[in-house]
């Protein structure tokens, strides 16, 4: 089982940044293609008490996770992966990265996001 708000919780403090706000997407089946309207972000405090919710993200796990984007100073982080449970990130602003394909667990950073600190 996985818990965005404590996935998100522990980013902060690897990185040492506090989320400044998020935009939540509609909670979805794998199977729901409809196109929804664009969301505002939302404060940090409300947006994790959205996210505080149980899932699970195993292959074929249906009733999804909310999609999120969710601002730091210097990292936009997201959901990717196949399953969509898997926080990826990207820098805020250009600077010297390792750009990979769509679909990678990691996006301009190391192979384990635990390891940005320092």
């Amino acid at each position: 089982m996985g818990n965005l708000r404590e996935d998100l919780e522990e980013f902060e403090k690897v990185v040492g940044e506090r989320i400044e706000a998020l935009a939540i997407g509609r909670r979805r089946a794998p199977d729901d293609f409809d196109h929804d309207p664009a969301v505002s972000p939302i404060a940090r405090d409300e947006a994790l008490a959205i996210l505080d919710y149980a899932f699970d993200g195993g292959p074929g796990a249906r009733g999804g996770v909310h999609p999120i984007y969710a601002w730091t100073a210097n990292w936009i982080v997201f959901l990717s992966g196949e399953e969509g449970v898997t926080l990826a990130w990207i820098p805020r602003t250009p600077r010297r990265c390792v750009p990979e394909s769509g679909g990678s667990w990691w996006l301009c950073g190391p192979h384990d996001w635990r390891s940005l600190a320092g």
